[in-house]
């Protein structure tokens, strides 16, 4: 009988485990935001930090390390911690942060991009531009994927002139429209339907 009830209760620590880390990160994320870092350079720092350092293997020191900085969780116990889980859980963990993250950043920088276009009059042309293109993408013209899209938002906000005066900026701005690779289809459509569509129209 207590053999029977072994399995389904190391799962379920298990289960706790990687929602525990995974719930102190995101936390770690939000903190930053508040603090003022811009959250789509912020979100694309840390899952290139946790791709490369994962690619020395998914129980390296310097990604465990990273993890409870980040999380905040004692070094030690987190070491304790992620020994229980599969390889197959710390992977899955692991993505389900960078999908996280990488979603609550692409979808700032949208609503960012959206209120400069409603905002500004400069932008008044190139807004009808960008929407028609996201409906485009959104409808599945196949002739508009989404690196269609990002070229025709980046050409709107960073022409020549502007990429040569600030370099740093236009990076981070691509490296926020960039993170839709860390998300799966649907979901950058969606996104882009109510936080880009809506919100341009709800303007008009």
């Amino acid at each position: 009988m207590s053999g029977g009830m072994e399995k389904p209760d190391v799962y379920e620590e298990q289960r706790d485990i990687a929602q525990r880390i995974e719930q102190a990160f995101i936390h770690s994320y939000e903190q930053d935001v508040k603090d003022g870092i811009v959250p789509w350079v912020d979100a694309s720092r840390i899952i290139e930090y946790m791709e490369y350092m994962a690619q020395e293997g998914l129980d390296s020191e310097e990604l465990i390390e990273y993890l409870a900085k980040r999380s905040g969780i004692d070094l030690d116990t987190l070491k304790q911690m992620w020994a229980k889980l599969t390889d197959e859980q710390k992977e899955d963990l692991l993505n389900e942060i960078a999908h996280n993250i990488a979603f609550d950043g692409f979808t700032r920088l949208i609503k960012a991009i959206v209120d400069d276009l409603n905002r500004q009059k400069k932008y008044r042309k190139d807004r009808r531009e960008v929407l028609k293109y996201a409906l485009y993408y959104i409808c599945d013209d196949d002739s508009v994927d989404y690196d269609v899209l990002e070229d025709v938002i980046v050409s709107v906000f960073w022409p020549e002139d502007k990429k040569k005066k600030d370099e740093e900026a236009y990076e981070d701005f691509i490296r926020g429209l960039e993170l839709a690779k860390y998300l799966d289809e649907e979901t950058v459509k969606e996104a882009i339907t109510t936080y880009l569509v809506f919100g341009i129209v709800e303007s008009c």
